[in-house]
């Protein structure tokens, strides 16, 4: 009799031997899934974040280098404009 009731199972013990073996096993297939999804959402955005601070920066360096050629050639315009107007003063001063 004793080994009769060890053996019978209370339905709240089979309920939890469900639980553990069914229902947590789906469960943690379920939490890896979520896991791995956010996994390659975060490196998609990583990605995204990347390509898009490149391109900014790309761009904005582009800007940055015309900027600076346009002032290096006005520099060399005003250059050329002063070399040639000490020339044109020593030019009158020699007439003179």
């Amino acid at each position: 009799m004793v080994y009769l009731r060890m053996t019978d199972k209370s339905p709240i013990l089979e309920f939890i031997e469900k639980i553990l073996v069914y229902i947590i096993p789906v469960v943690v297939i379920f939490w890896k899934g979520i896991d791995r999804y956010f996994e390659y959402q975060s490196k998609k955005d990583k990605e995204f974040v990347k390509e898009l601070v490149s391109e900014l920066l790309t761009g904005a360096l582009q800007g940055i280098t015309k900027d600076i050629k346009e002032l290096k050639d006005d520099r060399k315009k005003d250059y050329e404009h002063f070399n040639e107007t000490v020339v044109n003063i020593y030019k009158e001063i020699k007439k003179n």
